[in-house]
């Protein structure tokens, strides 16, 4: 009970600060891009998306981007601020399109990669059903998806490729994200292509296990911790580990 609540608590905050946006009509994404070093350079693009609190320079407060340079991985980071309140119609994902993924596009990045925290997983997944050609790969961890009842309808029903209706009293807005979801993995390329973490005591827990049933086992990483920033510096090292192995396109190692 405590947990539904929570998220209940998520999604009424991003309510109530989506009404706040459109009064005071803040639409700003604030960008900051990390440069890749040695050759290779510029030709692959990491967007990272925030947690609620916005802030894409958690990611460097938080040591992210130094364990991706860590390991030798020779990529451009780009870290964006995102008002919690764009989620509101779907508009982060012109703001994207128009702000982020076409500019990088138009510069020559040939590899564009969306890494998503929690709330900034919603938006790579809004993001990838609305313009899978723009991108190659998902990074997703702890994504918030849905509110805990579609969870659990699609649970009972035995998973996302089994589950089809929505019940009147659900969220719709909820059931079409997740059939966008199961269309999207359909495609074994695109399903190849969306890395997912999460800790075992994760808030969002139900919801990535969902997830998790439809992509490829390895591409799927749990470890144990909660809804937190050590979880995920667990989980990016493990994810950049098995890319070692995988060699996504334009993920390329340092001379």
């Amino acid at each position: 009970m405590k947990k539904v609540i929570r998220i209940f608590a998520i999604v009424l905050i991003i309510t109530i600060l989506a009404v706040i946006l459109v009064l005071v009509r803040e639409d700003r994404l604030n960008i900051k891009l990390y440069p890749g070093t040695g050759e290779g350079e510029g030709k692959t693009l990491v967007v990272l998306l925030p947690t609620v609190a916005g802030h894409g320079k958690l990611y460097e407060r938080q040591g992210l981007i130094d364990i991706i340079r860590k390991h030798g991985t020779v990529v451009d980071i780009m870290a964006i601020d995102v008002q919690p309140t764009l989620y509101l119609k779907k508009r982060i994902v012109k703001k994207m399109k128009t702000r982020v993924i076409d500019p990088a596009k138009a510069r020559g990045y040939e590899h564009i990669y969306i890494l998503g925290t929690s709330l900034g997983g919603h938006a790579a997944l809004l993001y990838a059903m609305e313009y899978p050609q723009d991108i190659d790969g998902l990074f997703l961890f702890s994504p918030f998806i849905s509110d805990p009842f579609v969870t659990k309808i699609i649970s009972e029903a035995g998973g996302l490729q089994t589950w089809d209706e929505c019940p009147p009293y659900a969220w719709e807005y909820s059931c079409k994200l997740w059939k966008s979801i199961r269309a999207y993995v359909s495609d074994p390329e695109r399903r190849a292509s969306v890395f997912l973490g999460y800790g075992t005591g994760d808030r969002f827990v139900e919801s990535c296990q969902v997830l998790a049933e439809v992509l490829p086992p390895e591409n799927v990483f749990i470890v144990s911790g909660g809804h937190s920033w050590k979880t995920w510096q667990k989980l990016w090292e493990k994810m950049l580990n098995h890319l070692k192995n995988v060699k996504p396109a334009g993920f390329t190692k340092a001379p």
